[in-house]
């Protein structure tokens, strides 16, 4: 098992989350609370903490890599050379 990075849609995320969990893959969404000013005043919001970008948990060699493409919300794996990196283990 490895974490590999997703790419979502804009403003997205939550929604990517929610469809790759249906799929029975583990997932990370990490947020933070943020003070926004709005009309009423301030509030606290949760917002994401790497702008369209969500972890994903996947079995090297056996997931199939390709259903991240027509997951809603996702647009694909992040990849250099044409292949999905894996995060680092400290990070």
């Amino acid at each position: 098992m490895a974490w590999y990075v997703v790419y979502s849609k804009p403003r997205l995320e939550a929604c990517a989350l929610e469809n790759i969990q249906n799929q029975g893959f583990e997932a990370f969404l990490p947020q933070v609370r943020i003070k926004r000013r709005r009309n009423t005043g301030n509030a606290v919001v949760l917002e994401s903490m790497f702008p369209r970008y969500l972890f994903v948990n996947l079995e090297v060699g056996v997931s199939d890599f390709s259903k991240f493409r027509s997951t809603r919300g996702c647009i694909d794996l992040v990849r250099f050379g044409g292949l999905p990196k894996i995060v680092p283990e400290g990070f």
